[in-house]
């Protein structure tokens, strides 16, 4: 798969801390946290490109977050696809969710795109043509539907429905693997309350 479907120009690659880019437009801007996971990520990466054709009309960075791991077959791999490795600027003594505030960074950064894809490392592609497909189900859905997952399963196989994870299917588009329309509204919201969990007292008491 051709790098120039996915990533920035190469003497973008080196911006320290930064997530924004001055790029043409792209129908899709997708962020992978990883940390200490680069066999995962890689893994993740390389599953995401190979399973869809045509190719996604994608920018991908991905955003390391002080890992400790050996990352250098990462990057060497992620150099040949011209797909940013950025640190995030925060390390492991982060008092909550720092995964959130580099995603509301992301969004902060990058309005020129029709959609955010926000993804986790240990995610993995084995179905063709996934995002496409959520794109279109997406679209197909109308405007009060402003974001997608594809079906979760279960380290046993069990698709997780709304009698097994209430929470999950009802109430939370969560991000392991999540396209949003690009919207002013989204954006919004996104400055004002980031991504993070809402009610500390309720996150600490369970």
């Amino acid at each position: 798969m051709g790098a120039n479907h996915i990533g920035p120009h190469a003497a973008e690659r080196d911006m320290p801390h930064s997530y924004g880019r001055e790029l043409m437009n792209h129908q899709i801007r997708a962020i992978m946290v990883s940390h200490n996971a680069s066999i995962f990520t890689e893994l993740a990466v390389r599953s995401l490109l190979a399973n869809h054709n045509p190719p996604l009309k994608m920018a991908l960075s991905l955003v390391d977050n002080a890992s400790l791991d050996d990352t250098g077959a990462l990057q060497a791999f992620l150099q040949q696809r011209s797909i940013p490795f950025l640190q995030s600027g925060f390390d492991t003594r982060s008092k909550y969710n720092s995964h959130g505030e580099i995603l509301q960074k992301f969004v902060g950064e990058n309005a020129d795109c029709d959609y955010y894809l926000f993804l986790d490392h240990d995610v993995c592609f084995f179905h063709e043509n996934v995002i496409h497909r959520l794109m279109s189900d997406l679209n197909k859905a109308g405007e009060d539907v402003f974001g997608i997952n594809p079906g979760w399963a279960d380290w046993y196989g069990n698709a997780y429905t709304r009698k097994h994870r209430p929470e999950d299917s009802i109430r939370r588009l969560h991000p392991f693997c999540a396209l949003v329309k690009n919207t002013q509204l989204f954006r919004r919201v996104v400055a004002q309350f980031g991504f993070g969990q809402f009610d500390y007292e309720y996150a600490n008491s369970v």
